[in-house]
């Protein structure tokens, strides 16, 4: 489960162009967090297996985010979030192949376990 540090990068990172659940499980397995990979230089990104053009928009994307803005968003909307990474994600979404890394939810949760 990310602590609320490292959930304003998961947030940040959801909200990138193309940036898909493989994607993003790519960042998970080869950063210790998320917000250590937002930081990360180039080189680093190419090394998750990002080509060029993917790593100049995720560059991009980052010089143009205000990581505790995009937070305060979802804050403002009254949005709760969970993560793959968190103990209560939906089980039956995490069975299928390239689960959504980031659910935004109001209201019961406890629907989601159902078929």
């Amino acid at each position: 489960m990310p602590d609320q540090d490292d959930l304003v990068y998961w947030i940040a990172w959801h909200r990138s162009p193309k940036m898909g659940a493989t994607r993003f499980a790519h960042l998970r397995r080869a950063f210790p967090s998320l917000k250590e990979a937002w930081h990360a230089p180039a080189a680093h990104l190419k090394q998750v297996g990002f080509d060029d053009n993917l790593v100049a928009e995720l560059i991009n994307h980052r010089q143009q985010t205000d990581i505790n803005k995009s937070w305060q968003e979802i804050v403002d909307l009254k949005l709760n979030v969970v993560t793959v990474a968190d103990d209560n994600y939906p089980k039956l979404l995490q069975q299928i192949n390239d689960p959504p890394p980031v659910l935004y939810y109001r209201g019961n949760w406890s629907c989601l376990d159902f078929p």
